[in-house]
């Protein structure tokens, strides 16, 4: 639900319009849940173990465990 404040009685209250504007938000706010929600945090947890191996921090005992990537910054002029 969109309005959890809302309560069911205020629905009859509502123009038939507002009901249907707020049904199809809610779907909506629904399948964004549902389909792009996941597929973000997905993205998001890829590119945090993506930084975290290159830009890792050491930590005395894992020196030998970690490969750290070394990058040289360079000017064209």
């Amino acid at each position: 639900m969109l309005h959890p404040q809302r309560s069911l009685s205020e629905l009859p209250k509502m123009s038939a319009a507002s009901q249907v504007e707020r049904a199809v938000l809610e779907e909506e706010f629904n399948w964004l849940l549902k389909e792009e929600v996941h597929a973000v945090l997905k993205q998001l947890q890829e590119i945090l173990k993506e930084a975290s191996r290159r830009f890792s921090m050491s930590t005395p005992g894992l020196e030998s465990q970690l490969k750290q990537e070394n990058f040289i910054l360079g000017s064209s002029t």
